[in-house]
This record gives C-alpha cells, sequence and structure tokens, in this order.
C-alpha cells in the first residue's frame, strides 16, 4: 500500500515536472517569434527570391495560428483580451470599431515584457473582452496543434535573419 502511494506520488511530481518544463519551453518560443513578429516588415523588406517566399509563409501560418484576426490584448486597466472581426471588435455601443487606433498586440498570446511595455491605455470604448475560459480553451487548442512547428519557424527565421546580415 505504501509502495503504490509512493509510485503515485512520484508519477504526479514527474508529470508536473514535464507540464512545467513544456510550458517554459513554449513560453521562450513564443517571445522569440514575438521578437521576429515585432521586426516583421524589416525582414521581409530585407529578404528576396526563395528566402522572401519562406518568411512571408512563416508569418502567414503564425498568423494563423495565434489566431492574429481574432483576438487582440490591449491595455484598459492592466492587459485585456479583445475579441475581433475583420480587425475589428465591438464597442460598448454595439458596433464594430477599430480597437484603440491600432495600439494592440494581435493574437491569442499575451505580449512579452518587452512589447506590453510599448502598448498605451487604449481609449476605446469596448465590450469584446474574452473570458479566461475562451483563452484556455484557444491555448489547449495551440498547444496541440503547433508547438513542433513554433520551434521549426523561429529556428528557420534565425538562420535566415542570419544570411541577410551577410
Amino acid at each position: 500500500m505504501l509502495l503504490a502511494a509512493y509510485n503515485a506520488v512520484g508519477s504526479l511530481v514527474s508529470y508536473v515536472k514535464n507540464a512545467m518544463g513544456t510550458k517554459y519551453y513554449v513560453s521562450q518560443q513564443l517571445a522569440q517569434m514575438q521578437a521576429h513578429n515585432l521586426n516583421r516588415q524589416r525582414i521581409i523588406d530585407k529578404a528576396s527570391g526563395p528566402s522572401k517566399k519562406v518568411i512571408l509563409d512563416i508569418f502567414q501560418r503564425y498568423d494563423k495560428a495565434i489566431r492574429a484576426d481574432q483576438y487582440a490584448w490591449i491595455k484598459k486597466n492592466g492587459l485585456t483580451l479583445i475579441r475581433l472581426q475583420n480587425g475589428k471588435t465591438r464597442s460598448k455601443g454595439g458596433g464594430l470599431i477599430t480597437p484603440c487606433e491600432e495600439n494592440i498586440h494581435r493574437g491569442i498570446f499575451p505580449p512579452i515584457d518587452g512589447i506590453e511595455a510599448t502598448l498605451q491605455e487604449c481609449k476605446s470604448n469596448i465590450s469584446n473582452q474574452v473570458g479566461i475560459q475562451d483563452w484556455t480553451i484557444q491555448f489547449s487548442s495551440f498547444l496541440q496543434s503547433y508547438v513542433s512547428n513554433l520551434e521549426y519557424w523561429v529556428l528557420t527565421l534565425e538562420a535566415l535573419e542570419q544570411d541577410l546580415a551577410l
């Protein structure tokens, strides 16, 4: 009986360590992609030929993965996640508006600290905020679908950026 309890605790500790390691790894990869995304236009402008096609494809896939057309983060009493429809969100009056004069961080994942610091307080009257349950569902979906691609995107962009610097 004692041995079974010991094994169960050992399994639980192992599971928690793996989950925490995965969370850190995914966070690290997302932070790197957010940094590349911040410099997206510069990277695209410097590229040409096949490299440019690869870079454009990576950013297109990244936008789809993070649901950049469906969600964005704004500063409104702290960071707030909002839902988008064709780049717009619902106002408290019910109509669609462009949120915060595009002073937003697109995608389901919150911005890294450095990017968050560039956001200014949003003055738009927004009602389309997303709850934690919806965010959790989106995060789980991302983990199941895109984690391996995320590492590929980061490594490919870094390699191409090094080549462009030559």
